[in-house]
């Protein structure tokens, strides 16, 4: 498991089938094949500082939701070559995110909670705000 030693700290880590992703304090997500036991692929573009929480979708497991310290909630269709066509959905937020994760109950809607306790639902069709709690 040499291949996995990175000199950055992690903060959040997903597995969908056999992909394990991270997400990294200087903003990287990186994905490794299990199968190979060998990275895969690193996103370093779409956020800009810590990251927070990274959660695949149950229900569409090509799906990642990923959130920053920087206020970037992006959500990833992992089926795409490049990190930028597969961003699906990505919003900025007013604050810093701590975390997010998909409704248990609806594929198009997430949440995500910002350091301050602000609770954000959010369509992840149309890209909004639904309701701030």
């Amino acid at each position: 498991m040499k291949e996995f030693k990175k000199q950055r700290e992690v903060y959040s880590i997903s597995k969908s089938k056999h992909i394990l992703c991270n997400g990294s304090e200087d903003g990287t997500i990186t994905f490794y094949d299990l199968k190979t036991m060998k990275e895969r692929q690193c996103f370093t573009e779409s956020h800009t500082e810590d990251v927070t929480r990274v959660v695949f979708s149950q229900e569409m497991p090509s799906f990642l939701l990923s959130c920053s310290t920087d206020g970037m909630l992006c959500l990833f269709d992992l089926e795409r070559d490049s990190e930028e066509d597969g961003i699906y959905t990505m919003m900025r937020m007013d604050q810093p995110l701590n975390t997010c994760d998909f409704h248990p109950s609806s594929l198009h809607t997430c949440y995500a909670a910002t350091t301050t306790g602000l609770i954000y639902d959010i369509d992840l069709e149309n890209s909004q705000v639904a309701r701030q709690l």
